[in-house]
């Protein structure tokens, strides 16, 4: 797309050299956490997808993702891949360009109904396949549409397990938005 870097890098930043090779291009999102950087990834297909890269030191919670992956994908953001390379956790998941419910929620009035069925259905899913995703928040919701609205959830890196008590992230999420179980 417009604005595309290097898959090599720019502005500060270098992709593992085990990933370099695997995209078209690659620009820099500032919606990067304190855990990872954030990426839209072009695709050898024309398509485009989002590359979060975590910085070295922190891990990815595998398996909640491979449990993610596997959950019905109506209101739960596609996971492409995810991986370690060179020494870096990487995620690849399905790019959705409107932004978050928070962008969507500044920009005017939300059809709070469809709203929530639409967060009631991914928790649903999520709770379906054992998944507590636990940093439920509006940045944390994506737009794929907004006519019809469309949201799908996001950002699985503080996931629980229900059954037992052994989570796949040591993160803490977000204090405002944690449920009573995250304590």
């Amino acid at each position: 797309g417009s604005g595309a870097q290097p898959a090599g890098g720019g502005g500060g930043w270098a992709l593992p050299p085990g990933l370099r090779s695997r995209f078209v291009g690659v620009r820099q999102l500032p919606t990067g956490g304190a855990e990872a950087d954030v990426f839209v990834a072009g695709l050898a297909d024309g398509g485009e997808a989002i590359l979060k890269l975590y910085r070295y030191g922190n891990s990815l919670a595998d398996r909640a993702l491979e449990v993610v992956s596997g959950v019905d994908h109506a209101h739960v953001v596609g996971i492409l891949d995810w991986g370690e390379v060179d020494g870096r956790w990487f995620e690849l998941q399905e790019y959705c360009p409107l932004g978050s419910l928070a962008d969507l929620s500044d920009a005017g009035s939300l059809p709070l109904l469809e709203v929530v069925a639409e967060l009631s259905a991914a928790l649903a899913a999520l709770h379906g396949a054992g998944v507590v995703h636990q940093d439920l928040k509006p940045g944390n919701v994506l737009v794929r549409t907004r006519t019809p609205l469309d949201l799908v959830v996001c950002d699985f890196g503080v996931t629980k397990a229900l059954e037992g008590s052994r989570g796949w992230s040591t993160g803490a999420g977000t204090a405002e938005y944690s449920p009573p179980e995250a304590g």
